[in-house]
């Protein structure tokens, strides 16, 4: 029975060492962040998931939308359905087959498809089961699965919506029906006053990607994270991918990257978060973001709440 290293054992060695390439996963709950981090890290697999609980209420609309997101993304790689069965499905299977659609190993435990179940974060056991036995009942559930690419998804399962939801700066609020009190939050600043007068530097943060000698893509961006953040356990550890939601309804996959984690990047092109503040900030594209462009918004940091180890809200409205 396997009880640790569970990310290595299970979702990364068959493929390493053993050439399995296609990951059939039944759980009853699932995260988009563990789908993106594999999708990312090993882009010669396909991921093949169904989730069981989502007619229990075991998804939220964001959740939702970040799994259309990847499936929009990795269109040849990625599949995710719902289980539309009378009974929730609470089981979780890993099954792996090769090119050639051999079985080639099969797990069965506790563990569902989330960072937080694959990593030291919680206790967890697989063991192995016949991979035969596994693929066999991921198509027996598919049967009754529904893409998340259905139109009729929303009108069948009971996703909940926390778009309207505000990240309230003085931490006392809760998050709707969800049951969480956002009491971690933390400000994150967009300028700064080093080595000189009060600024967004022109050289990093929402202007990393202001250096055409380095050959940057001039939208690229990252919000600092203070050391005292860096050395807490607020965000996951750097290289580990989580979902972060904004007030005004995007996704952002996002990962702590450089020296220490000190910068909070988007995850598969940080070009993206650039992006993303010049729209809002009414910054034309690839140009400089400066301090007079966060005042005339009306704002000069966010507010960062954590849901759980890989959902978070951020909140940047005015």
């Amino acid at each position: 029975m396997l009880t640790e290293n569970l990310y290595e054992e299970v979702l990364i060695r068959p493929h390493i060492e053993n050439g399995a390439k296609h990951l059939y996963v039944v759980s009853g709950y699932a995260s988009p962040s563990m789908a993106l981090r594999q999708l990312y890290e090993y882009p010669d697999i396909t991921i093949h998931l169904l989730i069981g609980m989502v007619k229990s209420g075991g998804l939220s609309l964001q959740m939702h939308n970040a799994f259309k997101q990847i499936v929009e993304e990795y269109p040849d790689r990625f599949f995710c359905g719902y289980v539309n069965m009378d009974f929730p499905v609470h089981s979780k299977t890993y099954v792996w087959m090769n090119d050639e659609n051999r079985g080639i190993i099969g797990f069965i435990g506790s563990a569902n498809y989330s960072l937080k179940a694959f990593s030291w974060r919680q206790n967890e056991a697989l063991e192995e089961t016949d991979p035969i036995n596994a693929y066999n009942y991921y198509n027996e559930i598919l049967e009754s699965a529904i893409s998340c690419r259905d139109p009729e998804v929303t009108d069948i399962f009971p996703l909940q919506n926390v778009t309207t939801l505000q990240c309230i700066r003085n931490d006392s609020a809760g998050i709707g029906n969800i049951d969480h009190n956002f009491n971690d939050c933390i400000t994150l600043s967009l300028v700064t006053d080093r080595k000189g007068p009060l600024r967004v530097p022109e050289r990093s943060g929402l202007n990393w990607g202001q250096r055409p000698e380095a050959g940057r893509e001039p939208n690229q961006a990252y919000i600092p994270i203070p050391a005292d953040v860096q050395r807490s356990n607020f965000f996951p550890e750097r290289g580990i991918p989580f979902i972060v939601y904004t007030d005004d309804g995007y996704i952002l996959d996002c990962v702590r990257a450089q020296d220490n984690g000190k910068a909070l990047h988007t995850y598969m092109n940080n070009s993206t978060l650039g992006l993303y503040f010049r729209r809002r900030l009414g910054v034309p594209e690839g140009e400089m973001v400066t301090l007079n462009n966060l005042d005339e918004y009306g704002r000069r940091d966010v507010r960062v709440c954590k849901i759980d180890d890989e959902n978070y809200f951020l909140d940047f409205s005015v």
